[in-house]
């Protein structure tokens, strides 16, 4: 089987060299419950650092079966590794459900729920969280109710961090209704709100608009990225689906009015992704374009700097990716599935892939800034092995979702919005997770913005830390690929088993492009480390190591390593 990568001459160190990262430590096994679905280092001090750890527990029992609740651990390590606490919320979350951990300068909060099905109303919860012994400093306090209006109606919210991660934005929506209206409060160290928008709204189809990101530029203005889909018919006259149309791209001043909408498509262009974020005072989008809106692939990138303040282009490059700057490399699949797997190759494309989705963006010190992004795709198998025979036959069906993520592209684009070098670093990773509640749902670089982040797959995928102008990928890998720099080597598929994988560090420089690679350390006598989910907080990488045992409890290990 063959695959397609991109090949360009650029600066590439041929050999595996020493990259500035310091060796990493890990803390011992710790054990938790087989059902631990989420685990990641959320925060640290000067003392240590927290680690997360989420789980479910019955809420309820019925007669054919039983309701479950998310509630959450708190894990304090000190700079030794060393457990400090380790304490379950599940008492101090009775009744509510658990959203997430919010650090806000050097305070601590816990966030939660609580769904009145009589009253239809949402309500929103927030406490503190003493940091040096795990427990709740006061009582729960009511932050905001949201209501349904009737059955029909979702109530979907969302707190993220603003750029300088001082304050939080809170936006919250109801779905379902028949206009869409996004409320969006600024909330300060201690949770109050420091500026409320009034709702924004717009005239599309709350069924055919899907909202992606939302961003809030440092003097107030926010910006929404959107969906448009339409609806098309189907191969029968009676059916219709929902079709990519468009991205829509507005910005809205402090009074929720709306200053501008960005045009972002063209009749010989379409965008397939977008990522857009703040530098300085523009906003930055980046976006991968198709020249044909129905074809799945890729032609070129687009970016685009955008003044907040007027919502008008800054500037707007592009840059065509087509079959001329592509080669083969040989793919050495021993994949089981290979002679059961549908050969997309043989139908080539004029552009590449388009399932490439952006992972990363960093600030370089010349103020322009690099993206990673990486070609991703997921796929639900099902297998069926039967026993028996004649009328004592019977079958059994497994169910897995199967992730792929392939080669790293990046780019560099000055403060002028001219894109300055563009490369690749080939890699094919397989994943698969048995399907059900501890696989998620499929992923999809279009996910909305409302829906809770899924961390899979675990062990695919890479990680990216940041110090002193280079970015430090980090990424599970077939030892036999310790050799592979470059785009048109040959390079060993990574089929599902981790166990006998090393973690590599790619080194990239931001100004120049330059990469180097070297082993950063060996799976074989840890559990499994999940680059992809890795954190960087200051200029420490945490690493999770986990690995699910068939029986008994889950091993986890903590790593940390110095960036500089």
């Amino acid at each position: 089987m063959n695959r397609i990568v991109l090949s360009f001459v650029f600066l590439f160190a041929a050999v595996i060299v020493q990259a500035q990262v310091s060796g990493v430590t890990w803390s011992e096994e710790m054990k938790f419950n087989k059902g631990s679905m989420e685990f990641k280092v959320i925060g640290s001090d000067k003392t240590g650092f927290f680690l997360q750890e989420s789980h479910q527990v019955v809420k309820s029992y019925f007669v054919i079966g039983y309701s479950v609740r998310d509630v959450a651990k708190l894990i304090r390590m000190d700079k030794n590794m060393v457990e400090q606490y380790n304490n379950d919320f599940a008492k101090e979350l009775k009744g509510k459900e658990f959203e997430r951990f919010l650090f806000v300068k050097d305070r601590l909060f816990i966030i939660a729920d609580d769904y009145n099905k009589k009253e239809l109303q949402l309500m929103i919860y927030f406490a503190e969280v003493d940091k040096a012994t795990g427990s709740l400093k006061g009582d729960w306090k009511l932050l905001e109710t949201l209501y349904a209006e009737d059955k029909t109606k979702a109530i979907q919210y969302k707190f993220d961090y603003t750029g300088d991660s001082s304050k939080v934005v809170f936006v919250n929506t109801i779905l379902g209704k028949e206009t869409n209206a996004y409320h969006i409060s600024i909330l300060g160290p201690d949770l109050s709100p420091v500026t409320k928008y009034p709702p924004i709204t717009n005239e599309f189809d709350p069924k055919t608009y899907v909202l992606e990101d939302v961003l809030v530029a440092p003097a107030g203005q926010v910006l929404l990225l959107g969906r448009e889909n339409e609806y098309v018919e189907g191969k029968k006259k009676k059916d219709k689906f929902l079709q990519f149309k468009n991205y829509n791209t507005r910005i809205y001043g402090t009074n929720g009015k709306l200053i501008k909408e960005i045009k972002t498509d063209s009749e010989k262009k379409w965008l397939v992704n977008s990522k857009a974020l703040i530098n300085n005072n523009d906003i930055v989008m980046a976006a991968f374009y198709s020249d044909e809106r129905k074809k799945k692939e890729i032609n070129g990138l687009v970016v685009m700097r955008i003044d907040p303040a007027t919502g008008n282009l800054v500037s707007d490059q592009t840059m065509e990716l087509n079959k001329g700057m592509i080669s083969i490399v040989e793919e050495d699949d021993d994949d089981e599935e290979k002679k059961s797997k549908k050969k997309d190759d043989d139908d080539e494309e004029e552009g590449l892939s388009g399932d490439l989705v952006f992972r990363k963006f960093v600030i370089a010190p010349d103020n322009s800034f690099v993206f990673f992004a990486e070609k991703v795709s997921s796929r639900l198998v099902s297998y069926t092995t039967y026993s028996g025979t004649g009328a004592s036959r019977s079958a059994m069906t497994t169910s897995y979702i199967h992730y792929e993520c392939g080669d790293i592209y990046t780019a560099k684009i000055d403060v002028s919005g001219k894109i300055n070098w563009f490369y690749t670093f080939p890699k094919f990773q397989r994943e698969r997770i048995p399907a059900g509640v501890s696989a998620g749902t499929l992923p999809s670089s279009s996910a909305a913005y409302f829906l809770r982040r899924v961390d899979k797959p675990y062990y695919a995928g890479f990680g990216v830390a940041n110090a002193g102008g280079k970015s430090f990928l980090f990424f599970n890998d077939n030892p036999k690929n310790a050799g592979v720099t470059k785009a048109g080597q040959r390079v060993k598929t990574l089929n599902y088993n981790f166990d006998k994988t090393d973690c590599y560090t790619l080194e990239v420089n931001l100004l120049t492009g330059e990469m180097k690679r070297r082993v950063a350390f060996s799976n074989n006598d840890i559990p499994n480390a999940m680059p992809r989910l890795g954190n960087q907080l200051g200029n420490t990488f945490y690493f999770i190591g986990k690995t699910d045992k068939t029986f008994g409890k889950a091993k986890v290990v903590v790593g940390k390593c110095t960036v500089k």
